[in-house]
Formats: C-alpha cells, sequence, structure tokens
C-alpha cells in the first residue's frame, strides 16, 4: 500500500480495515482508552525577578541573566554573538 503497488481490491480491503478500526476507537468506552486518576502535580518554584540591564550596543532592556560581557561591554545575547564575530 505504502509502496504505491497495491491492487484496487487491496486499496479497497486496507481502507474497509482503517475505517473498521477507527471505528472500533470510537465506539470504545472511555475507560479502555484512558487512563483517569488523580495526580499530585509538583508546582514549579517562582521564577526570580532580576534586574533589567541595557544593552550597550542596540539599548534594548534585557533581563541580567540574558547578557553577556565583552571587551568590557554589556550585552544582549544577539549583539554579543555579533560582536564576537566580528571581533
Amino acid at each position: 500500500m505504502f509502496a504505491g503497488e497495491a491492487t484496487p481490491e487491496e486499496r479497497a480491503q486496507f481502507t474497509a480495515a482503517q475505517a473498521a478500526r477507527m471505528q472500533a476507537i470510537l465506539d470504545a468506552p472511555l475507560d479502555r482508552l484512558f487512563d483517569v486518576r488523580a495526580v499530585a502535580p509538583r508546582i514549579p518554584a517562582k521564577a526570580r525577578i532580576l534586574a533589567s540591564l541595557t544593552c550597550e550596543a542596540c539599548g534594548e532592556a534585557v533581563m541580567e541573566t540574558r547578557t553577556r560581557r565583552f571587551a568590557g561591554r554589556t550585552l544582549c545575547i544577539p549583539c554579543f554573538e555579533a560582536a564576537e564575530k566580528r571581533w
């Protein structure tokens, strides 16, 4: 079928079998399809709020952890990568 070499009869048989499988799934009771149970969620810790710094190349404010120091300047990552390539 997937190689494109199926006869018309084989295609019809495949289509019928596929339709039967789909209908069996649609008709199945939910407890056979899904495992529903209570879970204990793990709530992540609150995000740390860090200072915003200004990129000395483009002037955009950027979170401190998303900056890089290069040649004595504080740069956002895109400006850092561009400066690094020119270096």
